[in-house]
């Protein structure tokens, strides 16, 4: 995220502070193939 590594902790707390709304561009790793994915966040449900 940002050009730089993140696990899923980190990931998830930097997701956490851009809030719903927000349009992010993420690498991901899968069985060694980079796949580009552009993810708009969701309000995170009550519960």
């Amino acid at each position: 995220m940002g050009g730089k590594p993140v696990n899923h902790r980190s990931l998830t707390s930097r997701l956490a502070r851009l809030g719903a709304g927000a349009t992010v561009e993420l690498d991901v790793l899968r069985e060694g193939k980079k796949i580009e994915l552009e993810l708009t966040l969701g309000k995170r449900p009550r519960g």
